[in-house]
């Protein structure tokens, strides 16, 4: 463990459809924009190929004493190849 948590600093949602009980979806996640503070997911929410959710969350890097870090570079290096513009 490296020894940092992303704890969510912002959410949006936005329903587009609904689900029942026993529908299986699908959440496809994208890591959209990071810095050396934080990263920004966007996410899609899916039943078979019909839209039911699209939405974001801001994360921050913090250590476990919850104060702000800088990402490890490995990770960062990680992170960067998924990044998606």
């Amino acid at each position: 463990m490296k020894g940092f948590y992303l704890p969510v600093l912002s959410l949006e949602c936005k329903y587009v459809s609904p689900a029942k009980y026993d529908d299986v979806i699908i959440v496809e996640t994208k890591i959209h924009e990071g810095s050396a503070a934080s990263i920004t997911c966007y996410y899609e929410v899916k039943l078979d190929e019909k839209l039911l959710v699209i939405g974001k969350t801001k994360h921050a890097f913090v250590n476990r004493d919850l104060k702000p870090v800088r990402l490890p570079k490995d990770i960062k290096e990680i992170l960067e190849k998924h990044l998606e513009y």
